[in-house]
């Protein structure tokens, strides 16, 4: 399989990005992978919409592969924004970004300043990878009272 980006879950054509509601609302999404084929490094799965205004207060990754594999989390700007790479054996693991008691944050507090998608990218294969991955990613939107102060 050769490299390419592949809309996936809520990053597909039909889904719109979940906007403003009334004030103080997190948004929650999540959406589901699983990859049959032969993983290529430099893959990305845009898997979840994000609108404009939209500030990431956090999300989760839960990954079960058959082979070790590297792997990062990010957008079309930052492609490892909210988990650097990161590597997995044949196992399940998960990973949150989300900020911390130090303040750090993981890309968590990024204010999108236009349309984007948050996208998995498979970064190193060792073998043939099966894969399932869910994407969790909470937002609010500019709009809404209340909720997350991004510094």
């Amino acid at each position: 399989m050769g490299v390419s980006t592949h809309a996936k879950g809520r990053a597909g054509a039909a889904f719109q990005a979940m906007g403003p509601t009334t004030g103080g609302n997190v948004i929650t999404q999540i959406a589901h992978y699983s990859l049959s084929a032969d993983a290529s490094a430099n893959d990305v799965f845009q898997m979840i919409k994000v609108p404009i205004g939209a500030v990431i207060v956090g999300g989760w990754i839960a990954l079960d592969s058959t082979n070790a594999f590297t792997f990062e989390v990010g957008d079309g700007a930052d492609v490892d924004r909210y988990v650097p790479s990161s590597s997995v054996s044949a196992s399940q693991t998960m990973q949150d970004f989300i900020r911390d008691l130090s303040g750090q944050t993981s890309g968590a507090g990024h204010k999108y300043t236009a349309n984007d998608t948050i996208d998995v990218k498979i970064t190193g294969v060792t073998a043939t990878v099966a894969l399932d991955f869910t994407l969790c990613v909470f937002y609010v939107v500019d709009g809404q009272t209340g909720g997350v102060v991004s510094s």
